[in-house]
Protein backbone atom coordinates (compact mmCIF):
# COMPACT_ATOMS: atom_id res chain seq x y z
CA UNK A 1 0.00 0.00 0.00
CA UNK A 2 1.26 3.14 -1.15
CA UNK A 3 1.49 6.59 1.76
CA UNK A 4 -1.23 8.62 2.24
CA UNK A 5 -0.64 12.21 0.56
CA UNK A 6 0.13 13.67 4.49
CA UNK A 7 3.19 10.86 4.94
CA UNK A 8 4.40 11.30 1.39
CA UNK A 9 4.29 15.62 1.75
CA UNK A 10 6.02 14.63 5.41
CA UNK A 11 8.68 12.65 3.77
CA UNK A 12 9.40 14.88 0.93
CA UNK A 13 9.97 17.60 3.59
CA UNK A 14 12.29 15.50 5.49
CA UNK A 15 14.17 14.89 2.24
CA UNK A 16 13.71 19.04 1.70
CA UNK A 17 15.24 19.63 4.73
CA UNK A 18 18.41 17.37 4.23
CA UNK A 19 19.02 18.51 1.20
CA UNK A 20 18.47 22.30 1.37
CA UNK A 21 15.61 22.63 -0.40
CA UNK A 22 14.46 26.04 1.62
CA UNK A 23 12.06 26.85 -1.19
CA UNK A 24 10.34 23.40 -0.65
CA UNK A 25 10.52 22.86 2.52
CA UNK A 26 8.68 26.56 3.24
CA UNK A 27 5.78 25.30 0.89
CA UNK A 28 5.40 21.55 2.46
CA UNK A 29 6.00 23.26 6.21
CA UNK A 30 3.09 25.41 5.13
CA UNK A 31 0.95 22.51 3.40
CA UNK A 32 1.50 20.25 6.58
CA UNK A 33 0.10 22.91 8.66
CA UNK A 34 -3.02 23.17 7.27
CA UNK A 35 -3.31 19.60 6.89
CA UNK A 36 -3.14 19.10 10.41
CA UNK A 37 -5.11 21.84 11.24
CA UNK A 38 -7.77 20.09 9.12
CA UNK A 39 -7.00 16.53 10.81
CA UNK A 40 -7.48 18.31 14.15
CA UNK A 41 -11.01 19.41 13.22
CA UNK A 42 -12.05 15.99 11.27
CA UNK A 43 -12.09 12.41 13.27
CA UNK A 44 -12.20 10.56 9.52
CA UNK A 45 -9.23 12.56 7.72
CA UNK A 46 -8.85 11.03 4.27
CA UNK A 47 -6.63 11.84 1.41
CA UNK A 48 -9.94 12.98 -0.36
CA UNK A 49 -9.67 15.55 2.61
CA UNK A 50 -6.69 16.46 1.65
CA UNK A 51 -6.93 16.69 -1.46
CA UNK A 52 -9.38 19.18 -0.98
CA UNK A 53 -6.43 21.66 1.48
CA UNK A 54 -3.87 21.07 -1.76
CA UNK A 55 -6.46 22.05 -3.75
CA UNK A 56 -7.78 25.05 -2.05
CA UNK A 57 -4.05 25.89 -1.36
CA UNK A 58 -3.40 25.76 -5.00
CA UNK A 59 -5.66 28.15 -5.83
CA UNK A 60 -5.42 30.72 -3.21
CA UNK A 61 -1.47 30.52 -4.96
CA UNK A 62 -2.73 30.96 -8.42
CA UNK A 63 -4.91 34.07 -7.63
CA UNK A 64 -2.53 36.08 -5.36
CA UNK A 65 0.10 35.22 -8.57
CA UNK A 66 -2.55 36.64 -11.09
CA UNK A 67 -2.76 39.50 -8.24
CA UNK A 68 0.89 40.34 -8.41
CA UNK A 69 0.68 40.40 -12.46
CA UNK A 70 -1.98 42.61 -12.27
CA UNK A 71 -0.39 44.98 -9.76
CA UNK A 72 3.45 44.49 -12.42
CA UNK A 73 4.86 42.37 -9.38
CA UNK A 74 6.21 39.20 -11.72
CA UNK A 75 8.90 38.65 -9.60
CA UNK A 76 6.65 37.57 -7.01
CA UNK A 77 4.02 36.48 -9.35
CA UNK A 78 6.62 33.91 -10.56
CA UNK A 79 6.99 32.65 -6.78
CA UNK A 80 3.62 32.02 -6.18
CA UNK A 81 3.80 30.07 -9.40
CA UNK A 82 6.29 27.89 -8.13
CA UNK A 83 4.23 27.40 -5.10
CA UNK A 84 1.36 26.21 -6.75
CA UNK A 85 3.79 23.84 -8.99
CA UNK A 86 4.95 21.97 -5.34
CA UNK A 87 1.80 21.37 -4.34
CA UNK A 88 0.09 20.54 -7.52
CA UNK A 89 2.54 17.50 -7.02
CA UNK A 90 0.65 16.14 -4.46
CA UNK A 91 -2.62 16.26 -6.38
CA UNK A 92 -3.98 14.08 -8.69
CA UNK A 93 -3.64 14.39 -12.64
CA UNK A 94 -5.79 16.92 -14.13
CA UNK A 95 -8.82 15.66 -16.17
CA UNK A 96 -8.85 16.95 -19.49
CA UNK A 97 -11.45 18.91 -21.23
CA UNK A 98 -12.89 16.22 -23.11
CA UNK A 99 -12.39 13.93 -20.35
CA UNK A 100 -14.87 16.70 -18.18
CA UNK A 101 -17.40 16.65 -21.02
CA UNK A 102 -17.92 12.91 -21.05
CA UNK A 103 -18.15 13.18 -16.95
CA UNK A 104 -20.55 15.89 -17.49
CA UNK A 105 -22.77 14.15 -20.11
CA UNK A 106 -22.98 11.01 -18.08
CA UNK A 107 -24.40 13.23 -15.28
CA UNK A 108 -26.99 14.75 -17.17
CA UNK A 109 -28.11 11.24 -18.94
CA UNK A 110 -28.35 9.69 -15.47
CA UNK A 111 -30.71 12.81 -14.03
CA UNK A 112 -32.54 12.63 -16.72
CA UNK A 113 -35.29 14.95 -16.44
CA UNK A 114 -34.22 16.77 -13.29
CA UNK A 115 -31.43 18.35 -15.16
CA UNK A 116 -30.54 22.31 -13.76
CA UNK A 117 -27.85 23.63 -13.19
CA UNK A 118 -27.68 23.08 -9.32
CA UNK A 119 -28.29 19.52 -9.10
CA UNK A 120 -25.61 18.75 -12.23
CA UNK A 121 -22.84 20.94 -10.13
CA UNK A 122 -23.85 18.53 -7.11
CA UNK A 123 -23.55 15.46 -9.11
CA UNK A 124 -20.37 16.12 -10.99
CA UNK A 125 -17.91 18.17 -8.51
CA UNK A 126 -17.75 14.97 -6.78
CA UNK A 127 -16.50 13.06 -9.58
CA UNK A 128 -14.29 15.39 -10.66
CA UNK A 129 -12.74 16.73 -7.55
CA UNK A 130 -9.23 18.11 -7.06
CA UNK A 131 -8.34 16.99 -11.18
CA UNK A 132 -10.75 20.28 -12.77
CA UNK A 133 -11.02 23.96 -11.41
CA UNK A 134 -15.08 24.36 -9.83
CA UNK A 135 -15.36 27.44 -12.63
CA UNK A 136 -14.19 25.15 -15.68
CA UNK A 137 -16.95 22.50 -14.31
CA UNK A 138 -19.44 25.31 -14.18
CA UNK A 139 -18.72 26.95 -17.31
CA UNK A 140 -19.27 23.34 -19.27
CA UNK A 141 -22.35 22.43 -17.37
CA UNK A 142 -23.60 26.02 -18.30
CA UNK A 143 -22.68 25.42 -21.55
CA UNK A 144 -24.19 21.53 -21.95
CA UNK A 145 -27.38 22.90 -20.61
CA UNK A 146 -27.64 25.65 -23.41
CA UNK A 147 -27.64 28.49 -20.71
CA UNK A 148 -25.34 31.45 -22.32
CA UNK A 149 -22.42 32.35 -21.24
Amino acid sequence: MSASIPEQIQNDLKQALKEGRTEERNVLRTVMSELKNVQIEKDDFSDEDAISVLTKLQKQRKQSAEEYRNAGRDDLAEQEDKEAEIIAQYLPEAMSEEDLEREVDTVIAELGDDTDLGSVMKNVMPRVKGKVDGSLVQEKVREKLGFEA
